[in-house]
């Protein structure tokens, strides 16, 4: 399953981690293709226009912002900005225990800015 097509980027941010944590990535993309946000035949949609209201998604999303934040990257966008219009979102997995998101891999386009971030976050 492809996220994207090729696209012509450069890395504008990053940071790795072995083990708990966060890995983070910023890159600065050309273009998006819209036909992205498409649903395929199985009814499925990948990319999702922000602002989300789905309450396991909204605890992703403050999940990898507040450690990413909490890692100092302040470059990663906060949790409101990544739920406002500007953003269109892929969560490419969330895993939860005993109601609480443990890991989180989130990947955001940042239609103004035309950046591309990614973030895996593990407790």
């Amino acid at each position: 399953m492809a996220l994207l097509p090729a696209f012509n980027y450069h890395l504008v941010y990053s940071r790795a981690e072995r083990c708990r944590g966060v890995d983070a990535y910023c890159l600065q993309i050309d273009r998006f293709p819209e036909e992205a946000l498409r649903i395929d035949d199985s009814g499925r949609q990948e990319w999702i226009k922000a602002p989300i209201h789905d309450a396991l998604r909204l605890e992703a999303l403050k999940t990898v912002t507040m450690m990413a934040h909490s890692d100092n990257l302040a470059w990663f966008p906060s949790v409101e900005s990544l739920n406002s219009n500007r953003f269109y979102l892929n969560f490419w997995t969330i895993v939860a225990h005993n109601n609480m998101v443990t890991t989180v891999q989130l990947i955001a386009y940042d239609r103004d800015e035309r950046k591309i971030y990614y973030a895996n976050a593990k407790w």
